[in-house]
Formats: structure tokens, sequence, C-alpha cells
């Protein structure tokens, strides 16, 4: 199990091979709160949540204990600073937080210090990335799409592609799709419904759906961003979740896109 911090100017350390050593916390214990009515049970929700890791910090040849201390709450407190959550990760699970506290004992000594660090998290989910890609069709002239072993009068041509993205998850995913210029008012439908933005794509532009932080951007390829919010299709959400299951993927071709799903659990899934 690798466990690391990697802060938001992509910072990292390992949390979990000396010189710093995570000893055990209750980083993945997690706790919904039940929301009532007329005393029964509505709902639940996540709120601020904040937890403790310990970790000793051990003198390395001649680098000294106080050394990496500094080091790492360089690392930790950049976040802070700048209010940007950094993500801890064990595997290829993360969390995004902060580390914003730190008390300290044995630290008379040069040999080892042992620290507990403060996390808060105001999104208390471990997160797992899936990415799916899905590439524009070679050609849209015809005789490109169906190669036959021999000839015909008349050629066949793709009128639209489809694809599957699988979602392995008991719930719906959030997600961030990127579709790749050039295109033209691009649309995708997945599993029924449609994903459409009226705007255009030059070559090297892309434009980026956030249905978890509810944005549609273009990225130009000097990376300059235009907002696209007011022109997606108004009746049919770009921020639909991607359901569970395997869902078809149905567009025209014309364009390539990837859509990365974030697949959020309270604890990181248990590898048995």
């Amino acid at each position: 199990m690798i466990i690391r911090y990697v802060n938001s100017r992509g910072d990292e350390v390992n949390l979990n091979k000396e010189p710093y050593k995570l000893l055990i916390s209750d980083l993945i214990d997690y706790e919904w709160k039940a929301n009532e009515k007329s005393e029964r049970i509505i709902n639940f929700q996540k709120e601020i949540e904040n937890r403790s890791l310990n970790i000793d910090i051990i003198k390395n040849g001649s680098t000294s204990s106080r050394k990496l201390m500094n080091d790492l709450s360089d690392i930790f407190e950049y976040d802070v600073i700048n209010a940007v959550p950094g993500r801890l990760y064990i595997d290829d699970n993360y969390l995004t937080c902060f580390l914003s506290s730190s008390e300290k004992d044995n630290w008379e000594t040069d040999a080892i210090i042992q620290c507990e660090y403060g996390l808060v998290t105001d999104y208390p989910f471990w997160v797992t990335e899936k990415m799916f890609s899905f590439g524009m069709q070679q050609s849209s002239t015809a005789g490109t799409f169906l190669d036959y072993p021999h000839d015909y009068n008349y050629d066949y041509a793709s009128e639209g592609r489809n694809d599957y993205v699988s979602n392995d998850h008991f719930g719906s995913c959030d997600f961030v799709m990127n579709i790749f210029g050039p295109a033209i008012n691009p649309e995708i439908t997945i599993a029924g419904h449609i994903y459409e933005v009226i705007t255009t794509l030059e070559y090297s532009e892309y434009l980026q759906i956030n249905s978890r932080d509810g944005t549609v951007v273009k990225v130009s390829q000097t990376g300059e961003m235009t907002n696209e919010y007011n022109n997606r299709n108004k009746t049919s959400s770009v921020f639909e979740k991607i359901p569970p299951g395997d869902s078809l993927v149905s567009w025209d071709g014309n364009f390539g896109f990837d859509i990365t799903l974030f697949v959020e659990r309270s604890e990181p899934k248990w590898i048995t």
C-alpha cells in the first residue's frame, strides 16, 4: 500500500516510507449525517470532517529529522496558505483535503520526531478516476469505414459511431468530459441522454464539461478559457451523471472525446 500526499502545485511525498512513517489513524473512518423530518430519516449527507495523521519523522543519514519536518510542513502549508486543497492518496484512491494543524512530541532529540497532523476536508469522499477515450472516425468520405475484400460499384460509410462507457459502481458518477476540436455543436448521447453544447471548436481547442463543478469551458491552444455555460443544451442537462452499468455512447464520429468518471466511496475500496 502506497500512501502519498500531492499538494496543489504538484509536490509529492510518500508518507508510508522512511523517512516518513504513517502510523495507525482514523484516516479511513467515515460518518453520514442523517437528516430528519417528523422524526423520520429522509436522507443522509456528509459534512466537513476532521481526521488525523500520525507520522513519525525519522532522521535519514545526514539529514536531520528537523530538516525533514520543515520540508513536510512546507508541502502541507502551501495548500493552506493558497486555500487550494491537495490530494491524499491511498494507492489510486484520493481524498481532497488540507493538512491544517500539527502537534509534536519527542522533538527534543534529532532521531525521531512524532507528529500528529490534523486533516480537514469539505468533500469527504475517496475518489478513483476511470477514463474512457472515444476516437473520431478516420474519414467521413465513402469507402473508409467498411473495407470489403471485393470491389463494389458503391462504398459504405459510417453515419455515426457507437461505443460503451462502463460504470461498475453501485451509483451514478460525476464526470469530466473533454471534447476535442475541430467540432461544430458537438452532441453526444449516453444511455439515451443528450449532452450538447452549441459552440465551434477549432483545431487544438477542446471543450470541458465538469458535472461535479457545474462548468462548461472552452480551452484554446494557448490555454485561454471561454465560459460556454450559457451555450449548453438547456433542455437536456449536460451535467447528468453517468448511470451504473454499461451505457451506449453515440455520436456522429466527426470528433473525438474522453470521459473521466469519478467513482466516489466513503472509504477506499479494500483489495481482496
